[in-house]
């Protein structure tokens, strides 16, 4: 089958990691000594394995998982943040990933300033910026806190001018990431904040969300579902079979943990 927007094949990602011993506290000399002498132990750690699968125009990929499952890590693959070590990952036009908002904010600076800051980010010239100002304080209505350092901001202000300048500053692409659903703020700012994010998904060719919602997936229509554990893809088909791996999957680690504690 032909016109895939991203093929990926035997993916894996291996990161260089510090193994840091444990100190023993039963001799307190001995712990401060070794606490300000040992080295750590230089090692690896391999965060995604082996990943391999397809999506094709029109697909809507959920990705699940508990947390620490990769989700996140496999995004920020196919967003080119991270190189994989080992594999292909093959993308056919560009993606726009919606991931941590408050990325590459200097809360130094003014709420002004950091629009301009993520425009040219975005690739945007100051006059394309400059034309977009009037909706980006309408969408935020912060009035002239605008002007104000970012460090003074009340953390809704601050996640408005986040949200917003994911939202209202993107390039058009044709594969859309989103790691959860972007939102916040009162009623009225989450309901401007969904018609905007509908928007990003009726124009995009293609949607890889990771989720623990299925609210979300459910309100995206996702088509397909990878369901990720310790790195490695435990499931990827038709979204029905993944919605009930993953509930499965979740009962389980929900039974470990409650074993461990009884135990511990």
């Amino acid at each position: 089958m032909s016109g895939y927007l991203i093929r990926c094949r035997d993916v894996s990602l291996t990161i260089p990691a510090h193994e840091n011993r444990k100190l023993s506290t039963s001799n307190p000399l001995q712990f401060f000594s070794r606490l300000y002498t040992y080295k750590p132990i230089r090692g690896e750690r391999t965060l995604l394995h082996n990943i391999s699968f397809e999506m094709f125009e029109g697909d809507v990929i959920c990705i699940m998982g508990d947390n620490g499952a990769g989700k996140t890590t496999l995004m920020r693959v196919l967003a080119g943040i991270y190189k994989p070590t080992g594999g292909v990952v093959d993308i056919s036009g560009g993606t726009y990933g919606m991931f941590d908002t408050k990325m590459g904010m200097d809360f130094r600076a003014t709420g002004m300033e950091n629009i301009y800051l993520r425009g040219l980010q975005m690739g945007k010239t100051f006059s394309e910026i400059k034309k977009i100002i009037p909706e980006m304080l309408d969408f935020m209505d912060i009035g002239d806190a605008i002007y104000d350092s970012v460090n003074t901001y009340s953390s809704g202000m601050r996640g408005r001018l986040t949200a917003a300048l994911s939202a209202l500053i993107a390039p058009d692409v044709a594969i859309l990431l989103l790691d959860e659903w972007v939102g916040g703020g009162d009623t009225a700012f989450r309901e401007k904040m969904a018609t905007r994010m509908q928007d990003f998904v009726d124009k995009s060719r293609g949607i890889v969300i990771a989720t623990h919602s299925m609210d979300i997936v459910k309100k995206l229509g996702c088509t397909k579902g990878m369901v990720l554990k310790g790195g490695s893809i435990d499931f990827f088909g038709d979204i029905e079979s993944a919605v009930k791996i993953r509930g499965e999957s979740a009962r389980q680690t929900e039974l470990e943990a409650k074993h461990q504690a009884a135990v511990a």
